[in-house]
């Protein structure tokens, strides 16, 4: 799609976020910013609240679900794939347009 992820309004950044601390999870957010909220789907979160609930949910799920955050009529899925170690070295992503 030519954008890059946002770690806030993505299936990916929750993941990924999910294998971090919640303050560093905090912390990158708070570098990368939410975004314009125009930019992304309805669902798209607004607070940190709001997201630390799904990235906590990915956490419990150890993979991400979101509907109509990143885009309007859009669902994906993403698990990070980690070493022996516990290291993220990538990140397995589904996309589904409604």
């Amino acid at each position: 799609m030519g954008q890059p992820v946002n770690l806030a309004c993505s299936a990916a950044g929750y993941a990924w976020m999910a294998t971090k601390k919640d303050e560093e999870a905090m912390r990158l957010v708070t570098k990368q910013g939410f975004g314009n909220h125009d930019d992304f789907g309805p669902q798209a979160p607004k607070t940190f609240k709001s997201l630390m609930t799904r990235v906590h949910a990915a956490r419990k799920r150890g993979f991400a679900l979101t509907t109509d955050v990143f885009l309007p009529a859009m669902s994906s899925t993403a698990a990070p794939v980690c070493d022996d170690a516990g290291n993220v070295r990538a990140m397995l992503i589904v996309v589904m347009v409604l």
